[in-house]
């Protein structure tokens, strides 16, 4: 069975997809929002209560349902590259990319090759050894997917420079880190932070490179589209069951009176 990545596929037909970030270690909801019919889901091992073993679990009912399994890594470190890579992400989405020598670190963590990704032909991504190790490597190096996460001032400024690395398949937009970073204090309506926001699209636009952004306003997404956002997060697996609780609690608040 060949090495195939379905979301890198459907957003080289130029469409948008959509996806859920997944920060509670929870097999049976990752297997819910893959039944609800989304495209991606985003395992969080940075900010979530998940470790790489817990991921592992996490990407097998990804993709028993036919979800793209994307693990954003601690950091930009190789080990942990490797080793959500060899447990079967299709995407790695690596924080904190601030430079050109940022991205080119991590691209070649994604990769096999000279000075690369680390080899081991019985890990799960190739089937355990079962299919044709060339082959795999040559799928996986065209089918896995690096997301460049910008997420600070300075990267906002040396984003041209980062474009510039082959191998970024698209960047992730961290606003609410970003308007941290540059004295906003978590406002991400700050006009300084939503020029920002524009920089870093206008400058993948010109690289045909997709730009994947959180929001989960439905008039909100319509705006970001027509931006060129063609990833779009709709938000965290706690943040949507959180929400979805208090609008119960809301709707019988006049029963408990």
């Amino acid at each position: 069975m060949p090495f195939e990545n379905k979301l890198k596929q459907i957003l080289q037909q130029g469409k948008v997809v959509f996806g859920v970030t997944v920060q509670i270690s929870s097999e049976t909801l990752v297997e819910i929002i893959g039944y609800a019919g989304f495209d991606f889901v985003f395992i969080d091992t940075e900010h979530g209560q998940i470790d790489l073993q817990s991921a592992g679990r996490l990407i097998r009912v990804a993709d028993s349902v036919g979800m793209t399994p994307l693990v954003r890594v601690m950091k930009n470190d190789a080990a942990e590259i490797l080793k959500a890579l060899d447990l079967g992400a299709k995407g790695i989405i690596v924080p904190h990319i601030s430079t050109k020598e940022d991205a080119q670190l991590a691209v070649r963590a994604c990769k096999y090759g000279p000075g690369g990704r680390g080899s081991c032909p019985l890990v799960r991504a190739n089937r355990y050894g079962l299919d044709d190790w060339p082959q795999y490597q040559d799928a996986a190096n065209r089918n896995t997917m690096f997301i460049a996460l910008i997420e600070n001032v300075a990267a906002v400024e040396n984003i041209d420079e980062i474009l510039t690395v082959d191998g970024i398949d698209a960047v992730f937009i961290g606003a609410f880190d970003m308007s941290v970073d540059a004295g906003c204090k978590g406002n991400v309506q700050s006009p300084k932070i939503q020029r920002c926001i524009q920089t870093i699209i206008d400058a993948c636009n010109k690289k045909s490179i997709p730009v994947m952004h959180t929001t989960t306003n439905g008039p909100d997404i319509k705006a970001w589209v027509d931006k060129g956002v063609r990833i779009i997060v709709q938000g965290s697996d706690s943040r949507i069951f959180g929400r979805a609780c208090a609008e119960i609690i809301k709707s019988v608040e006049q029963f408990r009176k």
